[in-house]
C-alpha cells in the first residue's frame, strides 16, 4: 500500500476509516491507473501520477462525496477516476476546463477523452475561463465535498479558484491542488482558512480541517 507522503493519520480521522480500509481501497484503485496508461500508452498530457490517481480514487470512495468538483481535465484520467468511485453510489462531477490544447502531444485529442460513454450521466463538463464559470455553476449544486484545482497554476488564479470554491464547500470536506508548490498560494490559503495541508506525492497536496474541527 502506497500511503500519502505527509498527513495520512489526520486523513484517516478525517474519512472516519482505518489503514485496513484504505489499503483495501487502494489495491483495487490498480484498475484505474491500468485503464488510464493503457489508453494513454507513452504519450504525454500532462496527466497526474500513478500515486496520485490512485489516492483520489481512494479518498473519493471512501469519503462518498455527492458533488466532487475539479478544474483542469486535459485528457481526463482525474475525471476518470473520480466518476469511478462516485458511480457506486450516484455521486455527481464537475469538470472545468478552457477547452484548449493540452499536452506535449502532436495529435490533440478531445477534452477528457479518456471517460466512457457510460459514465458521462454523472459528469457535467463545463468548458470555459474559471473566472467566469465557476462560481456561477459551483452555486447551482450547493455543497462540494471535494475540490480539486488543476488549471492555471499562477498566484493570483490559484487564490481564486480555492476562495471561489470555499464558498460552497460541505462541513466536511477535501480540498486538492497539483503543482501546489509551483506557488505560495494554497499554503497562505490554508493558513488564511485554518486549514492543514499535507503533500500527497510528487506535487500533489491536500487541505484538511484542522484537529479541533473534525
Amino acid at each position: 500500500m502506497t500511503v500519502p507522503e505527509e498527513g495520512f493519520p489526520d486523513l484517516i480521522k478525517f474519512l472516519r476509516s482505518d489503514e485496513n480500509e484504505y489499503k483495501r481501497i487502494y489495491d483495487t484503485s490498480a484498475k484505474i491507473w491500468d485503464y488510464t496508461s493503457t489508453i494513454i500508452g507513452n504519450r504525454d498530457f500532462w496527466q497526474v501520477s500513478e500515486r496520485e490517481l490512485r489516492f483520489l480514487y481512494t479518498v473519493t470512495k471512501i469519503f462518498r462525496p455527492g458533488i466532487v468538483a475539479e478544474t483542469g481535465v486535459g485528457p481526463g484520467s482525474t475525471s476518470y477516476a473520480y466518476l469511478s468511485a462516485l458511480g457506486e453510489y450516484g455521486g455527481k462531477l464537475l469538470s472545468f476546463d478552457l477547452g484548449k490544447r493540452y499536452g506535449n502531444e502532436e495529435k490533440e485529442e478531445k477534452i477528457g477523452f479518456l471517460v466512457p460513454e457510460e459514465m458521462k450521466k454523472n459528469w457535467e463538463l463545463i468548458i470555459g475561463d474559471s473566472r467566469n464559470t465557476l462560481e456561477k455553476n459551483l452555486s447551482r449544486y450547493g455543497r462540494i465535498g471535494i475540490f480539486m484545482h488543476d488549471s492555471n497554476h499562477t498566484h493570483e488564479h490559484v487564490k481564486f479558484e480555492l476562495e471561489t470554491a470555499w464558498k460552497f464547500m460541505d462541513k466536511k470536506f477535501i480540498m486538492i491542488v497539483d503543482n501546489f508548490d509551483w506557488t505560495s498560494a494554497p499554503q497562505e490559503f490554508a493558513n488564511e482558512h485554518g486549514l492543514s495541508l499535507f503533500r500527497v506525492s510528487d506535487d500533489m497536496c491536500f487541505l484538511l480541517m484542522s484537529h479541533d474541527h473534525m
